[in-house]
């Protein structure tokens, strides 16, 4: 707007009256919040991108993925795209063509815009090598698990697995819930197993979550460390627990937008105040993208292993079943032509909500819906999932987009302050459900020691 406003009311006038007014309207920016959040949040990337260059890291020149549906194509994709070979297997031909289709049409969006060449395109597709056995994978460096999201065949499939790789290869799951240490449990040498959540789709997503468990070396963690940055994505490591990090903090979101529905908020509504706020995409929006099917189990989960602060609300149950799974089904909370493109609200949605709509004021609504992801970001602090507020906001806002000119949630957080959030969601706990309104301990903590997540 500075740069308009710059054009407006100085095109014409001599070069050294506009350069003045430009550096001026410089300084003004460069004393912003957002200058000030957008310079932190330079540093904390370009940090992560340090790690641990001891000679003896494993080098990942050959990769495996298990799994070969959406997430599994976009993964074979992301090994091909950094040229590394790999295999993708799964159990039939039609799963595996779904999965080259995936891969080829994150390369064909290249290809289009010229960011490639055809020769490129053919050499880099040829180098996923579709399978339904375990051939050749004895000797990959690095196979990463995409299964259907169920304990007991990832179990089963880890089991299975570990006879067919040599006792070099690195294993990995790409679960989004699923507790790592109880896969670990099958496993005889667990040390070289960790978790590695790429984030859908994973052509445009940067962050990858690299999840711990009790026994994982050191050395398997700096390896794959070491691979997410040299194959250009942004690492945070985390320990295990429903959800790990950003799916955790993500669920509070989502579920509370489930509730505003359920109480008669519109659609629009909710998705406006949040694309106001800065991130990329609002709640309603977000569903229908990863999928009312996956958000259904994640929603499960979250509930299952964290209690009623996470219980779900009743309308992905209802939308389920109607048959509504979101984007990949054409239809959702909106509906979605071939190409994918959102249109306008699912009549069919519409059906489940209450008739008479409920408004408040866009603070309000938008407060209802961060807030409880400060909550849970607290809660996250407290129970160690990840070791830093900076590390935090680093996956916040490369996992799911929250505004890098806010410099993250925390950072956001602290701007507000600890003791107003407290009051405020003191304030829901009473109007809504204390359950899903608890405070954090370590929140309170901030509040009563006047601190910030920084400070």
């Amino acid at each position: 707007m500075k740069i308009i406003e710059l054009l407006e009311n100085h095109s014409g006038k001599s070069r050294s009256v506009y350069l003045e007014k430009e550096s001026s309207f410089f300084g003004e920016l460069a004393q912003t919040k957002q200058s000030e959040n957008l310079i932190n949040l330079f540093f904390l990337h370009d940090n992560s991108k340090k790690y641990n260059k001891s000679d003896d890291l494993k080098k990942i020149s050959t990769g495996a993925v298990l799994g070969a549906g959406t997430m599994g194509g976009g993964i074979a994709w992301y090994f091909a795209n950094n040229n590394i070979a790999c295999f993708m297997k799964d159990l039939n031909e039609s799963a595996l063509d779904l999965g080259l289709k995936q891969a080829s049409a994150n390369f064909s969006s290249r290809l289009k815009r010229r960011r490639m060449t055809r020769d490129d395109f053919n050499k880099k597709m040829t180098s996923i090598s579709p399978t339904l056995n375990y051939s050749g994978f004895h000797s990959v460096d690095l196979v990463i698990e995409a299964v259907v999201e169920n304990m007991d065949i990832k179990k089963k499939v880890f089991q299975e697995l570990e006879t067919k790789v040599n006792d070099k290869t690195i294993l990995t799951s790409n679960t989004s819930s699923l507790s790592v240490n109880e896969m670990a449990s099958v496993l005889k040498d667990s040390s070289r197993f960790a978790g590695l959540h790429f984030f859908n789709p994973v052509n445009k997503m940067p962050l990858v979550e690299i999840i711990k468990h009790e026994n994982v070396s050191q050395n398997t963690l700096d390896s794959l460390y070491k691979f997410v940055v040299d194959t250009k994505k942004t690492p945070v490591i985390v320990n295990d627990g429903p959800g790990f990090l950003v799916n955790r903090i993500l669920s509070a979101y989502l579920n509370e937008a489930g509730y505003m529905l359920e109480e008669g908020y519109s659609i629009e509504d909710l998705d406006r105040v949040i694309l106001e706020f800065g991130l990329p995409m609002g709640p309603c929006h977000l569903l229908d993208e990863v999928g009312i099917d996956v958000s259904q189990k994640v929603g499960k989960v979250m509930h299952e292993g964290l209690g009623d602060r996470l219980k779900p609300s009743t309308v992905l149950d209802a939308a389920l079943e109607k048959g509504l799974l979101g984007k990949k089904s054409s239809k959702g909370v909106y509906l979605y032509d071939e190409a994918g493109k959102k249109g306008e609200i699912n009549p069919e949605i519409l059906e489940l909500l209450p008739s008479q709509r409920k408004t408040s004021s866009d603070t309000v609504m938008t407060e209802r819906l961060i807030f409880p992801m400060i909550n849970e970001a607290a809660n996250c602090l407290q129970d160690k999932v990840v070791d830093s507020a900076a590390n935090l906001d680093l996956a916040m806002i490369f996992g799911i987009g929250f505004p890098p000119f806010k410099g993250g949630l925390l950072r956001f957080a602290d701007e507000v302050g600890a003791t107003q959030i407290c009051e405020k969601i003191h304030s829901m706990s009473k109007d809504y459900s204390e359950d899903r309104f608890a405070l954090s301990a370590y929140l309170q903590d901030l509040s009563k020691q006047g601190k910030g997540f920084y400070s």
